[in-house]
């Protein structure tokens, strides 16, 4: 192998570290395209750009290889050949690094004709800049790339922490003291005036209204068949003889007018009532008979009035005879009487309007009328009662959120209530009670330690040595579950230690 051979292949191989293909194959004879006199040595040509060539790659810089080109452009301007070499070795290298900015494997440059070991190192060299040029483009294509991935994940990062942040802020914020206590003492205060307001509306609905009632009361007795008199029927207010009555004709009349209108039903019915009393004491009854003698009726009210009339005949000799046969069977001395009244049946209950009282087993007897002047009576107005049951519904609901409300409130007042503690009632004894012999420290630096220290079980004991070296209690406040007392004497301190944690643990009794 030649020694020119030798050296392109070298270049070869350094080709291929960087552009990942396969190395020009220039083991061939060189193509003489210029004269022997005219050719410039590869050796000299190659061997420099091949230096350079490395120091650019460690470098990481793009090579200045102006000064190393230019002889050989000079060399190759006197042959149009060369030139036409030089343009086809451009383009075809072209072609194959230009797939760089990829950094795909396996491009394989291709040469369609052979070239000269001088002219492909100066080509190779120029290449080389190109490639350098190229390869900094695509690092700093894909550190842009990179850096864009950073930034995009930096900014999903910064979106998330946001989004955690944002949703931090969502979160429900923690309410203090006071405007918990502010929050139950306006609830308990509205929940306590919807209870009173519930109350005073109970007891102003008024499921009441009145009307005004009355009642009379027109009779004739009709007779039988007689010569005596000339009508069959008598009116009012004579003196009828028992032989020749026959019926009694009674005609109710009943009216009711309403403060308001409202739907009301006027149910009745007249009953008789057969009673016998004893002659001495006419309080007593015998016999009490009653009986209905029609069904019960109804009138609907028309706007705020009622009116009615009922009418009814009372066979007399019947209820007469009646009363005759109970006297003469029984040989009693007694009063009898037939009241026939007009009843009201409201709701189950009967109540009588009017009536009338015919005395029976009499030779002669008169007729006396109780009728119903013009009164007041109230009733209860269905709608209004259904709307005070709603009312009252609504009271005891309230008394409910009351009790609920005024409890939970009673009950934050006392957690968040700070309770002396055992140690805490002992400690501000002690201090009230022995007040004239207690000195109080700021800090313990009046204290000598460098004493011996004798340390009591007991304030009492402590109080003995007080007593007796007549000297004070020194008191400091250690932090909020300690206490120390001391009593220096002149070679020796007496000292107490009160903890919270022994009150707790165990029962002190009295210091």
């Amino acid at each position: 192998m030649t020694e020119d051979n030798r050296l392109s292949d070298e270049m070869n191989a350094n080709t291929d570290g960087f552009t990942g293909g396969e190395a020009i194959n220039s083991n061939d004879s060189s193509v003489e395209l210029l004269d022997e006199d005219q050719s410039v040595d590869a050796t000299e040509s190659t061997v420099p750009v091949a230096d350079t060539f490395d120091q650019t790659v460690i470098a990481n810089e793009v090579p200045d290889v102006s000064q190393e080109v230019t002889p050989v452009v000079d060399s190759f301007a006197e042959s149009n050949a060369a030139e036409e070499v030089n343009q086809d070795f451009h383009s075809e290298v072209d072609q194959t690094v230009a797939p760089v900015d990829a950094i795909l494997p396996e491009q394989n440059p291709v040469v369609s004709e052979p070239v000269s070991d001088t002219s492909y190192s100066a080509m190779n060299h120029s290449d080389d800049a190109n490639f350098m040029q190229t390869n900094h483009s695509v690092g700093d294509s894909w550190f842009a790339d990179q850096t864009n991935v950073v930034d995009s994940g930096n900014s999903q990062q910064d979106k998330k922490r946001d989004t955690t942040y944002d949703h931090n802020l969502s979160s429900p914020r923690y309410v203090g003291y006071k405007s918990r206590l502010v929050k139950y003492v306006i609830i308990s205060f509205i929940a306590l005036a919807m209870l009173v307001l519930a109350i005073i509306t109970y007891f102003s609905i008024n499921i009441t209204s009145s009307y005004r009632e009355k009642s009379s009361i027109n009779y004739q007795v009709c007779l039988s068949e007689n010569e005596y008199y000339s009508t069959s029927c008598i009116g009012e207010n004579v003196e009828y003889l028992t032989a020749i009555s026959d019926t009694i004709k009674i005609d109710y009349n009943y009216s009711a007018v309403y403060e308001q209108q409202a739907a009301r039903t006027f149910k009745y019915y007249v009953k008789t009532n057969l009673l016998v009393k004893t002659i001495s004491e006419p309080e007593k009854e015998l016999l009490s008979k009653e009986k209905e003698i029609t069904d019960v009726k109804e009138v609907k009210s028309e706007g705020i009035v009622i009116n009615t009339i009922e009418s009814v005949d009372i066979p007399f000799q019947e209820y007469n005879g009646y009363a005759q046969k109970y006297k003469n069977d029984f040989s009693i001395l007694s009063n009898c009487d037939l009241i026939v009244s007009l009843v009201e049946r409201d709701e189950g209950k009967d109540r009588v309007i009017s009536s009338v009282t015919i005395p029976l087993t009499k030779s002669t007897y008169n007729i006396t009328k109780n009728e119903l002047k013009e009164h007041v009576m109230t009733y209860e107005v269905p709608a209004l009662k259904t709307k005070r049951d709603m009312v009252l519904i609504a009271v005891a609901v309230a008394i409910v959120i009351n009790i609920i409300v005024w409890i939970k409130l009673i009950r934050f007042l006392s957690a968040t209530t700070v309770h002396d503690s055992e140690y805490e009632k002992k400690l501000k004894k002690i201090l009230n009670t022995y007040d004239r012999v207690i000195v109080t420290l700021n800090d313990r630096k009046r204290i000598d330690f460098s004493q011996q220290i004798y340390p009591v079980d007991s304030f009492t004991e402590l109080l003995d040595v007080r007593d007796t070296i007549d000297k004070p209690i020194l008191y400091y406040k250690v932090n909020n579950i300690k206490t120390e007392f001391y009593v220096q004497d002149v070679d020796k301190i007496y000292k107490y230690t009160m903890k919270e944690a022994d009150f707790e643990s165990q029962d002190q009794g009295d210091v």
